[in-house]
This record gives structure tokens, sequence and C-alpha cells, in this order.
């Protein structure tokens, strides 16, 4: 439940905070101006920048909270309970009392406040070659709203701050530029109104905040890294931002290629944006280093918003000391648990604001799924159907007229993985209505690359699914493929492995086949997993016998053999059946030296049932040569082959006289194909660093942590 009231010693220690004269005599006056939505009242940053002659110089001010709220007090432990300021449509639900975060607290116009800046000096190559952190005070000489800063940078020059704003403007463009060019999913399209977030995630617009909004994102990302990387190398223990992603995520280049194409045709986004959901993980807390991939950063933390964030306040609380020379208030074991408590406050606010907004549109979709037309239904927008489609499999809503409409949207391709997993996954009605319209969402996604793998990825967020792999291993006969995964039941995998004659296409029929098998209940512990008999008689087999005649196996089984010096394959025909129809059998022998290899196959021609039988020839050769598989294209991609970033890191520690790095691994996912986490600790001369790596093996993860610290220790 959200927690609308303070207790009352919270409030009296709100209405008893004043600052005395003394707080400012002792700092230094900073100037800046704060730019923040129309309504806002908690002002916690405030911004100037100056054009030099070789770079820039930029100081952020952010509200000095942690001077204000005690460490450990009543106010700070109900921030804590909190969390974070919740925005509702009509009424904010504040971390801080609102005298404090609206007034005494808040950078308003004209008012002393006490601040910390952050002070820093960009290079002629826009990168940060100078951050100095101090306390100051400041007097908001300016508060603007976003949709002001547009007017004054596009239609006022006379503007007294429109210089100011137009070199604010043209600086955080070249900060997005860098950051793209560095690899961040990083969007900012005004033309379309879309913009991505920290973690890459595609966001819409308000119509006019487009340049002041820019400025404010550029400013505080670019002050939150160079606060990371800073005290990282300083070996200071904070709240890092870790941003993690599932194994099979593409890479940043490739997702940022159809972000722009997304962007080129806008009806590619609203798929896209569910993809994305499905690849990135959700970025949390930590004082372990593991990285940003959404911002592509080694190190990324958050100190911008301490009024109605607890993470930055908690920051602040560290920076202050660190700052004043101090003992700092928390130990590594401290951060851990409150890097807990923080992740799993926000993410129960951030499910409850979800819910309350899911509830109004439910009540809607639920109404249109009872009276709607059928026409009305099937032409509906894919974003604008998946809150009824939802609401109908949850509260078994179905009719006649809902069963036409979907069967058209199926046929019309109106369908996206979400709206599939709703209706194989958490559909509760029982009708045979239902049963077909699963069938027919189990075919769809057959017939849809792409989607099987999506629809795992989706149960392993929602569902039963602890951890999965697809394993991929390239034979003579094609690709086996099987997916194998951790549930409830302990290592689990369908009955028999998938035989496709592409990678792609056997990862795709191979996930499909385990979701057919994890919805029936007939999945079997991995180690029982069977090797493909033959063609066509087993679910493992996507392939009919018709379209085996276009895989020429016959040539690729001559082939084997005059590679391995064996005889010809020997193939004999039987007829059966009536001429107009005829079933042939074609009997294929190998004599591979010592031992012959027999198989038949049957087709409705000579040509297939030659085909067939000689793919099951290939198939046999496999079978007996299945312990000794060769690596598949998957496990080669693991081999590492760049540096031995371990034994510089060991080179660089001798050489400074620095104790040996730590490391310490921890096993995820399936036996097959295991994912580690390396942890490495590093005593330097004065501090104890950490950070972690993954990896698909011990080797690959400890390389990752190891040139994770071996650049920030270098810079």
């Amino acid at each position: 439940m959200l927690r609308k009231k303070f207790p009352e010693e919270v409030l009296a220690e709100s209405d008893n905070f004043e600052f005395s004269n003394e707080v400012f005599e002792e700092r230094e006056e900073i100037t800046g101006i704060t730019i923040d939505g129309a309504g806002s009242k908690d002002l916690d940053d405030a911004i100037f920048v100056q054009k030099l002659e070789d770079g820039y110089r930029i100081s952020v001010s952010i509200a000095d909270v942690a001077f204000s709220v005690r460490h450990e007090s009543p106010l700070f432990e109900e921030a804590l309970l909190r969390g974070a300021t919740i925005y509702k449509r009509r009424y904010t639900v504040p971390m801080l009392p609102y005298q404090l975060s609206e007034g005494k607290l808040s950078l308003v116009q004209n008012s002393p406040r006490p601040t910390i800046t952050f002070d820093m000096v960009l290079n002629t190559k826009f990168e940060v070659a100078n951050i100095n952190i101090k306390e100051t005070f400041i007097k908001n000489r300016r508060r603007m709203s976003y949709d002001e800063v547009d007017r004054i940078i596009g239609n006022k020059p006379d503007d007294p701050d429109h210089v100011f704003l137009v070199e604010c403007f043209n600086l955080a463009q070249i900060l997005l530029r860098k950051r793209q060019e560095q690899g961040a999913l990083a969007v900012y399209d005004m033309a379309n109104k879309i913009f991505t977030n920290e973690e890459g995630h595609l966001i819409t617009l308000n119509d006019t905040e487009h340049k002041g909004n820019l400025i404010v994102q550029e400013l505080m990302i670019l002050t939150n890294q160079a606060t990371a990387r800073f005290l990282a190398k300083q070996g200071v223990p904070i709240l890092f931002r870790n941003h993690t992603v599932q194994r099979y995520t593409p890479t940043h280049r490739e997702i940022m290629s159809q972000y722009n194409a997304a962007l080129v045709n806008p009806q590619l986004l609203e798929s896209l944006i569910q993809r994305v959901a499905l690849w990135l993980n959700r970025a949390v807390y930590s004082p372990v280093l593991e990285g940003h991939f959404g911002l592509n950063e080694i190190a990324y933390t958050h100190v911008t918003s301490p009024i109605r964030r607890i993470s930055d306040l908690i920051n602040h609380y560290i920076i202050r000391a660190f700052i004043n020379e101090q003992p700092l208030p928390y130990t590594h074991d401290d951060l851990v648990t409150l890097s807990k408590i923080v992740n799993e406050r926000l993410y129960s606010q951030r499910e409850e604001t979800s819910q309350y907004f899911k509830k109004m549109a439910y009540a809607e979709a639920h109404k249109e799924a009872k009276e709607s037309s059928v026409e009305y239904l099937a032409s509906m927008e894919i974003s604008q159907f998946k809150p009824i489609i939802k609401q109908s499999c949850r509260d078994d809503l179905m009719n006649d007229e809902f069963e036409k409409a979907l069967i058209l949207r199926f046929t019309h391709n109106k369908m996206d993985v979400i709206q599939l997993y709703y209706i194989i996954f958490e559909s509760v009605g029982k009708s045979e209505v239902w049963d077909r319209i699963r069938d027919k969402a189990l075919l769809y996604v057959l017939q849809s690359i792409g989607f099987s793998i999506q629809l795992l990825n989706l149960e392993l967020q929602k569902g039963n699914l602890r951890s999965y792999d697809i394993e991929v291993k390239e034979k003579l006969a094609g690709f086996l493929a099987r997916v194998v995964a951790v549930t409830s039941d302990g290592i689990m995998s369908t009955p028999s492995y998938i035989l496709d004659n592409t990678k792609k296409r056997a990862r795709h029929v191979a996930s499909n086949d385990f979701l057919e098998h994890y919805l029936a209940g007939t999945l079997i512990p991995a180690h029982e997993t069977k090797f493909p008999k033959k063609i066509g008689n087993t679910v493992s087999s996507p392939k009919k016998d018709k379209d085996i005649v276009y895989e020429n196996y016959v040539g690729r089984l001559g082939e084997i053999c005059a590679e391995n010096h064996w005889q010809t394959p020997q193939y004999s025909y039987q007829k059966i059946g009536p001429s107009h129809q005829p079933t042939i059998t074609c009997e294929c022998s190998v004599n591979a030296i010592q031992d012959i290899v027999k198989a038949s196959g049957i087709a409705n021609s000579k040509k297939t049932a030659k085909h067939v039988s000689a793919r099951n020839i290939l198939l046999k050769i496999d079978e007996m040569d299945l312990e000794n598989m060769t690596p598949s294209e998957s496990d080669k991609e693991c081999m590492p082959t760049e540096e031995n970033y371990v034994g510089i890191l060991n080179e660089v520690c001798q050489r400074l006289e620095w104790s040996s790095p730590k490391y310490e691994f921890q096993q995820f996912g399936s036996l097959h194909q295991p994912s580690f986490v390396c942890t490495l600790r590093l005593h330097d001369s004065r501090k104890l660093r950490e950070i972690s790596g993954t990896g698909t093996s011990k080797k690959a993860s400890k390389q990752m942590a190891a040139e994770k610290m071996y650049r920030l220790v270098s810079g």
C-alpha cells in the first residue's frame, strides 16, 4: 500500500528544521538555473554551462538533502520505507514531507539552498577531464519549465537566457551523439517524439518538452557517469546502478539498427518495444559493480535526485563523508542490505502504480470484449487490442463473436507475442472454443520465426521457468537442437532432439517443441533426451517428406563416403499401391569400413524417398558418434579470442605492489550450458575494489571481471 500519510514524529522533524546562517557563510555560492516540468515543485538540480577555449565547464548543483536529513533519523527511515516519490495523474506521494521536498529543500527561485556541486571540465573530445565534488549553496536565478526552454531557444532571441540555453542545447546534442558513438542505446527523435530512457527502452515525448528535456537528460547522465567512475577509481563503496540483459540479447549495434529502422517505419515500433522488454532486465542497485548495458558504461550510479530517490540520498551520505574526509557511513555489507531493501521497495512501487492504471484500463477492456462487434475487434491496432485479449483470457470472456474476431486477427497477422502469451499461458477457459484458440496460437507461433524464443523469455520472467538454454550442435545431417531448462521438477528437456538443416530454424523449432511439451507436462530429465531416429515419424522432425527433395542429402552422403574412403552408397526401391498414387520405399546401405549402415525412406516419388533414406543414413552415422560431437557454433563463439586481461591485471598489481586479485564464482543455468558470475576483489594501496563479470564458463567470466577491473584502474 502507498504510504500517503507521514508519521507525526516525521512531520515534527520536518516542521522544526531550519537552515542557520552559518551554513551559507561557510560555503561557496554557485550560480545556476533549474529546468523542470511546469507543475514540478520538488526541484533538486540546477545547471550551469560555460564554454571554454578548449572545452566546457559544467556545474550540476544538487540539493544537499543529506546535510538536512540526518542519517538513520525517523525522517530517513520513513524515506527508506517509501523508496521514491510516486507521481500520479492527479496527485503526488512524496518520499519526503511536502514542507521539505517542495519547500525548505527545493531549489526554489531566489532562495538560498545548500547544495552539493559536481563541477566538471570537458576537454576538446567532450570527455570528463576533471571532476570536483564540493559543498556549495545556490540561489536559483531562474526557474524554467521544459516548454519555456523550447520557446526561448526557438522563438525568443531577445530573452536574456537565449544564448545560454542555445549553448546548453548544442552541448546536449554533442553529448547524445558521443553516447551513441560509444554504443549506448540512445535515441532522441524530436520528429517522431520518441526517446530512450537510461535502460534503452523507447518512450514517447510530450508534445512540447523536447529541447529542455534533452538538456537535463544529458547533463544528469553525464554527472552520474562521471561520479560513478570517479568514486569507483577512488575505491569508495556506493550504490551503483547496474543493468544486465538476457543471454540471447542482440548486440548494442544490432538493437540500434532495429531502432533506426523502426523510426523510419513507425509500424515496427510496437513489436520492437515488446522485444526489447524481453531482452533487457530491470536495472538494480548494488555495491558490486556489474556495468550498465543500456548506457554501455562500465560504471553508473544515481546522485542527481536525492529529494525524490532514496538511492541518491544514500549515495549523498557517502559523498559528503568522502569529501569531508570523515568515516564512511556504510560498510560494503551495509550497502548490500540497503540495496536489497531499495530494489524491493522500487519494484513494489512500480507494480502498485502499474496495477492502479491497469485496473482502470481493464474495466474498459472488459466492456469492449463483451459488447464490440467482430469487425471492430478484428480491425483494432495491436496496442489497442492487447488489454482486451488479456482481460478476456483472465476472465474467460469468450463467445462466438469474439472467436471470429480472433481468427481474423490470426489470419491478418495482427497478433504479437505478448497477446500469444496471454492466450497460451494465461487463459483460464476450459471450453472447446478456448482449446481451438490455444491450438491456433501455437500454430501461429510455429509459423513465426523467433516467437517461440520470445515466449520462453516471457515465461522466464512471469512463469515457472527458472532458466533455460538452447543447445545446438552441428552434425552431418544438419543441426541438432533442444531446450534444456531448470524447472521446479529439475533440469528438464524434450523427449528427442530437433533436427533441421539451418541453425536458426533448428533453434526456433526446438523452442516450439519445448513449449508444447512444457504445456502438456511431458518434459523428461535432460539426460534422457533421445537422438532423432528417422525422418517423418517423430515430433522432433519439422520437415515433411515432400520438403526433403529440396535438400541434397544424396549428394551430401556421397561426399561423406568419398571423404572417408567408404564404398559408394547403394540404393534399392520397392513400389506398392496404385500407379496414380504409389508409395515408394528406398533402402540405402553404406559400408563404413567395418560397419554396414542401413536405413530406409518412404515417399510418393523415388527421388524424395532416396533423399529421405540418405538423410536417415546421415542420422544413423551421427547417432553412432553422438558422444563425440564437435563444438557447435555457439560454443566456438564463447571461446576467448581477446587479450588475457587476467594476466595483464596481475602484471599491473605486481608493478604497483598491490595484493593479488581474488576471484569467486557462482554458477547459474543448466548443467549443459551454465552461466557463471565471477566476483573479483582487489586491494590497492588504499581501498578494496569489487567488480563482477559474467560468461558461459568460469574462464570467460574471470576474463570479463579482470577486463572491467583493468579498465577501471587504468582509467
